[in-house]
């Protein structure tokens, strides 16, 4: 079943410290470290957000997201987009809300392209269905007449 992901995160990690730790690496990696300050800040869910601060905060996690959609399905396990889906909602922080706000806005302006391929077969298999389930009726309705008006 390869639909079902294995948590990549052991009991003692955190996603949402992994996430931190990632976008302070991100941070010093563009030349504009994040202070400890700030990844307390974007660590609570109580503080309020610097308009300076989550300017920045937004374009790093839009550059992350970013590099890990070119990336693509070679993408890391715990990878920040990756860590972003075993992140325990109910202790939210900054982070994880300004990285809901960037993926959702992402969303909104690179819609998925739409696979025509694959709508056409799903139409055609649709068509196919209903067209048997009409030709089943009509035999059951045949059989129905034949076994009680037969004389």
């Amino acid at each position: 079943m390869s639909w079902i992901k294995k948590n990549p995160f052991g009991r003692g990690e955190d996603p949402g410290k992994h996430m931190l730790a990632l976008l302070a690496q991100e941070a010093e990696r563009t030349g504009a470290p994040l202070s400890k300050e700030d990844q307390e800040i974007l660590a609570s869910g109580i503080i309020a957000i610097p308009w300076e601060l989550d300017a920045k905060a937004r374009n790093l996690i839009d550059q992350m997201l970013e590099m890990e959609e070119v990336a693509g399905s070679n993408r890391d396990p715990k990878s920040f987009a990756n860590s972003l889906k075993w992140v325990d909602c109910a202790e939210s922080s900054n982070l994880l809300e300004l990285t809901y706000q960037v993926a959702t806005a992402r969303r909104a302006n690179y819609p998925l392209s739409k696979k025509w391929g694959f709508w056409f077969k799903d139409m055609i298999g649709l068509v196919g269905c209903a067209f048997l389930v009409v030709i089943f009726l009509m035999l059951f309705a045949r059989a129905i007449i034949f076994l009680f008006d037969h004389k």
